[in-house]
């Protein structure tokens, strides 16, 4: 008791002599201090650890996590997290990932911060209230990669070279780690090689490799190699690409009981763009509507879709050009309005392949742009990079009576961004 009331230097000397006696393994129980955790394991199944300040433990439910954390899971292994924001994160079986930075303060959204790294493995994240109200300051990245937010619920698949994300609700977007994106919060990650992914498509996933500038979109159907959209044990249940199917069927708005005349003319295909990007065409938000769903977009637009059940034709069609617009965008930023003309799109339903063209006016030059691609299933156009000079993404109407889609191009001039609508 006597050793408890002693004076202040008596107390320091006494705190010297304890650290000499006790050797820094036992004192390193502070790093396990689940105080001011971040969040906490609802799951875990296998072999699963923890690492914070160089000392592992494995890991239990109602274990506490916290900034700085690295998570890991062995061959057989699965870990379920639920952040203090309720957001949910699954770590599947062989991955590696890091909490880098995780704030979240519901009295000052401004100040909410998420950084996850996702060093090899698989990960699946449904954001929570932090990145919902500062989009600007969430970010998982990959060796390669940086993932911005567009929505809630994505899949993450990463090795060495190459990463792959499936979006399940909302949307992301992605982009190539160098100069303009790092793997932190303070870059913009704005560059031209940006591409987003919707869950409008859910049998499409971006792909973007070490050596390679632009996300690709790629198809389930492909290939083995695209993230698992089937939800792991425990995790909470995604829907299959034949749900999200029925689920627009479900959502499909009565007949439109006004006259004929009233209707605008096989308007069903429309474009908007991005509400921070000043040109005159109407904004992206004020096209949508209950009838329309976003299906695809670039820098500037946003093309949006019937919602509809589709039934695509047989054999070959020559679409006529209807409108487009493009806009080049500077160096410096300008936006450049950019004619086009010459147009032509030949859809071969019964090979599942599209080719199209397009004469752009750009300042000084005459750009001939063309694309080859394939006609996937559910009616949309997917260019080939290796057989184009533009990137297409695009969309068919139900047989076939409209057609549309987003092009952009890479001349020494610019960036070009385009939007195009064909009807038979």
């Amino acid at each position: 008791m006597a050793i408890f009331l002693c004076s202040a230097r008596r107390k320091l000397r006494l705190m010297a002599l304890f650290c000499a006696f006790f050797p820094a393994g036992v004192m390193a129980a502070e790093p396990w201090d689940e105080a001011g955790g971040v969040g906490e394991v609802v799951f875990v199944a296998g072999g699963a650890k923890l690492e914070r300040q160089g000392q592992q433990q494995e890991l239990a439910k109602g274990t506490k996590v916290r900034e700085g954390d690295r998570l890991s899971t062995a061959a057989n292994g699965h870990l379920h997290l639920r952040m203090n924001d309720n957001g949910f994160i699954a770590v599947r079986p062989g991955s590696s990932l890091e909490l880098r930075q995780y704030r979240y303060d519901p009295e000052a959204p401004g100040q909410n911060r998420v950084l996850l790294h996702l060093q090899n493995g698989t990960a699946r994240t449904i954001s929570g209230k932090a990145g919902e109200s500062n989009r600007e300051r969430y970010r998982f990245t990959t060796p390669v990669a940086a993932i911005g937010l567009r929505g809630t619920d994505y899949i993450v698949q990463t090795e060495a070279e190459v990463t792959r994300v499936s979006v399940l609700k909302g949307g992301i977007t992605l982009n190539p780690l160098g100069p303009g994106c790092q793997a932190d919060l303070q870059s913009t990650c704005a560059t031209p090689y940006r591409r987003e992914l919707l869950a409008g498509s859910p049998q499409a996933y971006l792909e973007i490799r070490i050596k390679g500038d632009t996300p690709q979109i790629q198809l389930h159907e492909n290939g083995k190699a695209a993230p698992s959209l089937q939800s792991a044990p425990g995790e909470p249940q995604a829907r299959t690409e034949k749900e999200v199917l029925q689920a627009l069927q479900a959502k499909r708005p009565e007949p439109l009981t006004a006259p004929a005349s009233a209707l605008p003319e096989s308007r069903r295909l429309v474009w908007g763009r991005w509400q921070a990007v000043a040109t005159p065409t109407p904004t992206l938000v004020s096209q949508l509507t209950p009838e329309r769903e976003i299906a695809y977009s670039n820098e500037l637009f946003g093309l949006l879709r019937p919602v509809e059940r589709l039934v695509l034709p047989q054999g070959s069609l020559a679409m006529r050009y209807d409108a487009g617009e493009a806009w080049l965008k500077t160096a410096q930023g300008a936006l450049i309005p950019v004619p086009l003309g010459q147009g032509a799109l030949t859809l071969d339903f019964d090979r599942r392949q599209f080719q199209t063209r397009l004469l752009a006016a750009t300042p000084g030059a005459d750009l001939s742009l063309a694309a080859q691609g394939k006609i996937t299933f559910q009616g949309n156009l997917i260019s080939d990079p290796a057989r184009s000079s533009m990137r297409v993404t695009g969309i068919v109407a139900s047989q076939a009576e409209e057609a549309g889609y987003l092009f952009d191009a890479h001349p020494a001039a610019g960036a070009l961004y385009g939007a195009t609508r064909w009807k038979r």
